[in-house]
């Protein structure tokens, strides 16, 4: 894992980089939510999402052709969706 990528608080659990966001309210969560899977259609790389607790969403990703490993693209995605969050 880069320097960038634990700058920004993602965490490297399991050969997955995992990052909490704590949103406003449930309706932030869900609009955060639908802009990350824009992103992912996009890109044709799909992350873990998990809503919980009304306002809280969890995000995991990992490259699964590549055997379940933290690649580039895993990384370049945890700091889109970070800039995602950052425009709310």
């Amino acid at each position: 894992m880069n320097q960038k990528t634990k700058i920004m608080n993602w965490s490297k659990k399991n050969n997955q980089l995992e990052k909490s966001y704590v949103m406003d309210d449930f309706k932030q969560a869900i609009q955060f939510v639908n802009k990350v899977a824009d992103l992912a259609e996009q890109k044709e790389h799909h992350p873990s999402i998990h809503i919980h607790s009304y306002k809280n969403v969890d995000i995991r990703l990992t490259t699964h052709d590549q055997g379940n490993k933290v690649t580039e693209i895993d990384q370049e995605m945890s700091r889109e969706i970070d800039e995602i969050k950052k425009q709310m």
